[in-house]
């Protein structure tokens, strides 16, 4: 049962990021259904993933418009934001992606690592992809601006799922 539920995690974890989205709640389950928090990656692992990745695996990304972050501390220091929420990663606006170690968690080091490389894809190919594709940062905030006020409560009602506030405008 414990494996069984186990899989299911993941598969739910895999489907999420087939859908490019990141709903995967971050916890696996005992056998009698308690959630089991997963165990955070550490930064330098997490780096190392992002060396080998662009260095080996894939050219397409920036080793040096990637910045990992211990925790959401470090990085709301970093970029001198108290308010941004709790995520896994994030790019700004000028395509530098931060991945954030305490918050890329999974039962073991192979989750991780693939839950870091996961993230870094979404960051790298679902947010910039996004900017690249509409040919500049203006006409991305215009879409994403188009979007939210058309699709308004559904997002609000998403992000305060997620991540527990308001995204605001």
């Amino acid at each position: 049962l414990l494996e069984e539920r186990n899989r299911q995690a993941l598969e739910r974890a895999e489907q999420a990021d087939d859908e490019q989205s990141d709903m995967w709640d971050g916890y696996y389950y005992s056998e009698t259904g308690e959630a089991i928090e997963a165990s955070p990656i550490k930064a330098a692992e997490l780096r190392h993933i992002v060396n080998e990745f662009a260095n080996t695996h894939y050219k397409g990304i920036d080793e040096s418009k990637v910045m990992v972050v211990k925790d959401m501390a470090a990085l709301r220091e970093f970029l001198g934001d108290p308010n941004i929420p709790e995520v896994e990663g994030m790019i700004t606006r000028d395509d530098f992606v931060f991945l954030v170690a305490d918050q890329i968690r999974g039962m073991s080091i192979n989750d991780r690592f693939l839950r870091g490389l996961r993230v870094l894809y979404h960051e790298v190919h679902g947010h910039g992809g996004i900017r690249k594709m509409l040919g500049s940062k203006r006409a991305a905030d215009e879409f994403a601006v188009r979007l939210y006020q058309e699709r308004e409560d559904e997002i609000n009602k998403w992000y305060n799922e997620r991540y527990k506030g308001s995204p605001g405008r």
